[in-house]
């Protein structure tokens, strides 16, 4: 069976077309993963802790802050963030604040 010039000619444009598709498809996956930006450990804890409240902001920002200072390392903060989400998820900050409290004092520091 022999096909049509104008059948090869089709076939010829799709995978052209194809080829462009996908071209212009990975270029915009690279400037679209190269645009985000990372995640802060302060964007992390008032999103994950749900704060709502100044008073709520203001301790994770101190917390931050105590980090930055090298006083309290994130695996600590981080760790005190994942047993408060496992004990309260659907409002973890109080059982966060509490248990960073004593973990903190536990160190010598007070937050």
């Amino acid at each position: 069976m022999v096909s049509h010039p104008v059948e090869i000619t089709l076939m010829h444009r799709r995978s052209w077309l194809a080829s462009i598709v996908a071209l212009v498809a990975m270029s915009l996956g690279v400037s679209f993963a190269s645009a985000q930006q990372p995640i802060t450990l302060a964007d992390r804890l008032n999103a994950g802790l749900k704060c709502r409240r100044p008073e709520e902001f203001a301790f994770v920002e101190a917390v931050v802050l105590l980090v930055d200072q090298k006083k309290l390392t994130t695996e600590l903060v981080l760790g005190t963030y994942r047993w408060a989400a496992e004990q309260r998820p659907d409002f973890p900050f109080y059982y966060f604040q509490y248990g960073l409290r004593r973990r903190a004092a536990a160190i010598g520091v007070t937050v």
